[in-house]
């Protein structure tokens, strides 16, 4: 089970203040159900004994989408002891392959703010922790075959919308694989579809985002221009959280 740092301290207290008494359900359900940690705010908690336990997650995180067609490769290996320190030890080795596909992708996330706030029984603190969700979502990568692959690679679009209706997700944009079109990359091509998702689906439902910030290279940027304020990551964080000094039921 999930606990914060806070919660453990205050559950080991309670217990040395109980002297060896017996603790009714109604004195430790408080202990475990408030205080919580960002991480458990955010991405929530579910005890399937205990209900009175969970934590309703402010966050969802779609699982990253591919927009192009990709073709798996393959790559070789081999692995030998080449340098054994007596005649009498065995050495191994070993030959093989290792499965690999690139892929330009889509991630999508939205946080709850109303629910994180909830979760967090703090509006300044549903702040800090949005923001610094973004940032993470945004700049982290990946840990797994690092050694054998490297991959490192930044984000060359970010778009974040304020928004106080419900979230929207822009991955019907890739239904159809892209493709390089006129002499622009895949990446260029993605970024002009996602801009017109966008303002596609803004205009059919007639619910425009509350503002909308967006982070671009290049032909990238310019693409996606017409959709809010281009900035950069360290200003984007910096506008987002004041602006989010009064979002109210909003959602980002």
């Amino acid at each position: 089970m999930f606990l914060s740092a806070h919660q453990i301290e205050r559950v080991a207290q309670f217990i040395i203040d109980k002297d060896g008494a017996k603790p009714t359900k109604k004195e430790v359900v408080p202990l475990l159900d408030e205080a919580h940690s960002v991480d458990i705010s955010l991405f929530g908690r579910m005890v399937a004994e205990e209900a009175s336990f969970n934590v309703d997650a402010a966050v969802q995180v779609a699982h990253a989408l591919g927009v192009s067609a990709a073709e798996p490769e393959f790559d070789y290996f081999t692995a030998v002891d080449d340098a054994l320190e007596a005649t009498e030890e065995t050495g191994a080795g070993m030959i093989g392959t290792v499965q690999m596909a690139s892929s330009t992708l889509y991630r999508y996330a939205t946080v709850n703010l109303e629910q994180l706030a909830s979760n967090l029984a703090s509006q300044e603190a549903a702040r800090s922790a949005a923001v610094a969700f973004i940032r993470s979502f945004v700049t982290s990568m990946p840990t797994g075959k690092q050694n054998t692959f490297a991959a490192r690679t930044l984000p060359d679009a970010v778009v974040v919308s304020l928004r106080d209706d419900r979230p929207v997700s822009l991955v019907n944009a890739f239904e159809h694989p892209v493709i390089e079109e006129g002499g622009a990359s895949r990446r260029v091509v993605s970024a002009r579809r996602m801009a017109a998702e966008f303002q596609n689906l803004g205009k059919m439902f007639d619910a425009p985002a509350v503002r909308t910030w967006v982070i671009g290279v290049d032909e990238i940027g310019e693409a996606l221009a017409p959709l809010g304020d281009s900035t950069t990551l360290a200003s984007l964080l910096s506008e987002l959280e004041a602006s989010l000094d009064n979002f109210g039921d909003a959602s980002e």
